[in-house]
């Protein structure tokens, strides 16, 4: 009887030693420990901020880190939870204490599981007001402040429609539309942070917990993804998208500066013959080639991408006519230097070119269009030559 006594004993120390140490979240740790009985609803509210919400956010919201705590005021070197970018309190919740309590529980769980996603969330509340943003979407932001209203995204972010200099519309924002009831995705979007650009993809999605209404919106990086889709895999220059996107940019800088911009539309002599010739490698090697001859040959201000085939565009900011034909003809004189051979056969590799000075209020396929008119003419005087056709 003893023996089999103490054995419950033992058991039962056992299992008492597996339960005080089994896995609880702090708030149920605190509520056995204090067994929570008689408490009052503001009590259990402040252990709530206590343990749910964390020491940095007690009272009335999130304390930011200072220059003097070696942080850049951002919260996004803070601990766990310095996601809340609003106090829980303000969130409109009118629900028991109890009930309340059990709900910042489970955000708390919630955001400590968005703490470690690799893509940035933004969440706001009903009402517009800004309540949480993730690791990755303070990195992305910066936060070096916080708009009273989503409204103001822009204005805080430096959110601009990618490309170009006009702040990124209100009414169009993910968020700003996921707080009337739409789900809706963007990728014309950017934010500039400490003088470089960063495109994103933005989608956003009204939710709702329990009884309270949010507005959720996911920011994604795609740098890596513009650079590839903007980028012609063979010659290794900028592609047609990255040159529209160019040319939109340079032409608004163009009408604030009040000075002009030359486009020039080159085409490989002969390139079909030395294709069927030699065979669509040796046609590659020469496209490559001479791509990387003609940049060389541009100044640095210059942009040249691969327009299709085997044609090239060239822009030319801050040139006029004559000064853009001196340079198109340099760089033509590099591709006739070229040494190419296709076996024992020495290829000599030329281009025809159209110069044309672009008019701030046309668009870009009406200025390609007046320089394909200019490179048609090259080509019937014979090839291997520049020709810059004046007007527009």
């Amino acid at each position: 009887m003893r023996r089999r006594a103490s054995a419950a004993r033992r058991a039962g120390k056992r299992a008492g030693a597996w339960w005080n140490s089994r896995p609880r979240c702090a708030w149920t740790a605190e509520m056995e420990r204090t067994s929570g009985k008689g408490w009052s609803r503001s009590r259990k509210q402040r252990v709530a901020r206590r343990w749910v919400m964390g020491p940095e956010q007690r009272g009335r919201g999130v304390r930011r880190s200072t220059p003097a705590d070696g942080g850049d005021g951002s919260g996004a070197d803070g601990a766990l939870g310095s996601g809340f970018i609003m106090p829980s309190d303000e969130s409109g919740d009118s629900l028991p204490g109890d009930r309340r309590l059990a709900r910042h529980e489970h955000e708390w769980e919630l955001f400590q599981l968005l703490e470690q996603v690799p893509v940035g969330i933004f969440v706001a509340t009903g009402a517009g007001k800004p309540y949480y943003a993730n690791a990755q979407a303070r990195a992305l932001l910066g936060m070096s402040s916080v708009p009273d209203h989503v409204a103001r995204f822009s204005e805080a972010y430096q959110a601009f429609e990618i490309g170009t200099d006009r702040p990124y519309p209100a009414e169009r924002l993910p968020l700003v539309r996921a707080l009337a009831g739409e789900r809706c995705e963007i990728s014309d979007i950017e934010v500039r942070r400490k003088g470089n650009a960063i495109p994103l993809h933005a989608s956003g999605a009204p939710i709702r917990l329990g009884r309270l209404d949010f507005a959720i919106m996911a920011l994604q990086d795609i740098r890596e993804l513009r650079r590839i889709a903007t980028r012609d895999a063979l010659t290794g220059l900028p592609n047609r998208l990255a040159m529209v996107e160019s040319f939109a940019r340079e032409r608004l800088r163009a009408e604030r500066g009040s000075y002009g911009i030359a486009l020039a539309l080159i085409d490989f002599d002969r390139f079909k013959s030395i294709n069927d010739t030699f065979g669509h490698s040796k046609g590659d090697d020469v496209l490559r080639r001479g791509s990387v001859a003609i940049a060389d040959a541009l100044r640095r201000t210059d942009t040249v991408a691969r327009w299709g085939g085997e044609e090239l565009i060239a822009m030319l900011p801050n040139t006029g006519l004559a000064e853009a034909r001196r340079v198109i003809e340099q760089a033509l004189a590099a591709v006739r230097a070229l040494d190419i051979t296709a076996g024992q056969t020495a290829l000599r590799v030329t281009f025809s070119a159209g110069v044309v000075a672009a008019n701030t209020s046309e668009s870009l396929d009406e200025v390609v269009a007046r320089a394909d008119a200019a490179l048609y003419e090259a080509k019937h005087a014979g090839r291997d030559r520049v020709v810059a056709a004046p007007g527009g």
